[in-house]
């Protein structure tokens, strides 16, 4: 099923992190974002096939979550989010449910989406909640239809490519970024026909 396909049979939400290191085990969430891809405008053509002519962002989710006051610098640094930011807002459980009553069943795209789906996965289990949802990961989706025409993959080398305009490491921005960037992704996989 090409892309379109998919996209005319369900919804997609685009979900990212931001967490205090690499280990989903070890390290903590401390935000959330995402944001909710809608409109998907499908035409007909006349030989019986469809194009996609775009989409819109509909409503969208972000969260601080609470976790150390005490941020590792590197973080700090990449993210600008400070431990005084995490005061007072909800804890891991909360955030994640919400997350998760946000998203229900809806497919989740995200760039690299392994890496939040660990700590989605990680953390959703320490508290019975369950991100079985069908993923879809943006980075993936991009080496497919570029193939080796291109050397970065990384969300702001593509977003900057595709002519998205935000400020990256924080989450709701690479939320908004990253389904901007599938629906670009969309339309040129009308041409690259690629499987999901």
């Amino acid at each position: 099923m090409n892309l379109i396909r998919l996209i005319e049979k369900n919804r997609v939400v685009a979900v990212d992190l931001e967490t205090t290191g690499f280990n989903c085990r070890e390290d903590d969430i401390i935000e959330i974002g995402a944001v909710k891809i809608e409109g998907w405008k499908v035409m007909r053509t006349g030989d019986g096939g469809s194009v996609i002519e775009g989409s819109e962002l509909g409503e969208s989710f972000s969260t601080f979550v609470s976790g150390p006051l005490k941020l590792p610098q590197s973080i700090v640094n990449l993210t600008g989010i400070r431990g005084k930011d995490l005061e007072g807002a909800p804890t891991t459980e909360a955030a994640l449910k919400k997350l998760k009553e946000f998203i229900g069943n809806d497919i989740i795209v995200g760039h690299n989406i392994e890496f939040d789906y660990s700590f989605l996965s990680e953390h959703g289990r320490r508290y019975g909640i369950t991100f079985g949802n069908r993923r879809l990961d943006t980075a993936a989706i991009a080496r497919t239809i570029y193939r080796d025409k291109i050397k970065n993959y990384s969300l702001p080398s593509l977003a900057a490519m595709s002519g998205i305009a935000y400020t990256p490491h924080r989450a709701l921005n690479d939320a908004y970024a990253t389904a901007k960037l599938f629906t670009a992704l969309a339309l040129k996989d009308d041409e690259a026909h690629c499987n999901y």
